[in-house]
């Protein structure tokens, strides 16, 4: 038989696949610059400063939208976004999901 948080952790896999969220894995963006990430993942969907002259992006947050901002019977779900922070060097050094996807 199978344990509580056995069961716990598959469903939350379900409903995580159901969702359609586009996992990332920090792991993969920490020590890369915007322009190495950009070259991966594509052009960055929220941005909270501009890129320097050199198309780099420093001491600031970018991220991609994984899933928006949806409206259902029980209320409002909130949009989620995968956010990259940038030191001084343009170097990713954190990363987080965070709620705030188109319209959240």
């Amino acid at each position: 038989m199978l344990k509580k948080s056995k069961v716990l952790a598959l469903l939350i896999g379900i409903l995580f696949v159901m969702s359609g969220c586009k996992p990332y894995d920090a792991n993969e963006f920490i020590g890369l610059n915007s322009i190495q990430i950009i070259e991966k993942y594509g052009e960055f969907d929220n941005i909270s400063m501009p890129a320097g002259p050199d198309g780099m992006y420093r001491n600031c947050s970018c991220g991609y939208i994984v899933s928006d901002s949806s409206k259902g019977f029980l209320g409002t779900t909130p949009g989620k976004v995968f956010v990259i922070y940038f030191d001084e060097n343009g170097l990713a050094y954190n990363c987080a999901y965070e709620t705030g996807g188109k319209g959240g």
